[in-house]
C-alpha cells in the first residue's frame, strides 16, 4: 500500500509539472455573465486549489465528527460513573444504618422540602417528623 501510494503521488506530481509547464493556450472560464481570461496553467491551478480546499473540508468534518462522538460517549460514561457512584452511596448509607440499630428500619415518608440556595444548590428544609427511631418489635 505504501508503494502504491508513493506512485500515485509522483503520477500527480508530473501530471501537475506537465500542466503548468504546457498550459499557455488560452482559456475562457464562463459562469453565468461573469468571463474569466487565463491560461491552462490558471485552470489547472484553479482546478488543485479546489481539490485542496475540498480535501480540506472533509478533513474537518470527520475531525469533527470523530470528536463530537467521543464527547458523547464521554458524557455517557461519566453518566453512568456517577449513577454507580450514587447508588454505591446509598448503599453504604443503608449498611451504615443497619449497623446502627441491628435490624432493617423502615422509614416513612417524609415532609422535607427542597428550596435552592444562592448557590442554585438544593437544600432540604424542614423537619422529618414520620421518622420513628425506636426499633420495632416482632
Amino acid at each position: 500500500m505504501i508503494v502504491l501510494g508513493l506512485l500515485v503521488l509522483v503520477v500527480v506530481v508530473v501530471v501537475a509539472v506537465v500542466a503548468i509547464a504546457r498550459g499557455s493556450d488560452p482559456v475562457t472560464f464562463k459562469i453565468g455573465s461573469l468571463s474569466l481570461e487565463t491560461d491552462g496553467t490558471g485552470m489547472f491551478l484553479a482546478g488543485a486549489g479546489a481539490l485542496l480546499l475540498t480535501v480540506l473540508g472533509v478533513w474537518l468534518l470527520k475531525k469533527g465528527l470523530v470528536r463530537s462522538r467521543h464527547r458523547r460517549q464521554e458524557m455517557r460514561e461519566l453518566r453512568d460513573r456517577a449513577s454507580r457512584n450514587e447508588e454505591a452511596a446509598r448503599r453504604e448509607q443503608a449498611a451504615a444504618a443497619q449497623g446502627e440499630t441491628g435490624e432493617q428500619t423502615r422509614t416513612a415518608p417524609t415532609t422535607q422540602q427542597t428550596r435552592a440556595d444562592d448557590s442554585g444548590r438544593h437544600v432540604e428544609s424542614g423537619t422529618d417528623e414520620h421518622f420513628d427511631s425506636t426499633p420495632r418489635e416482632r
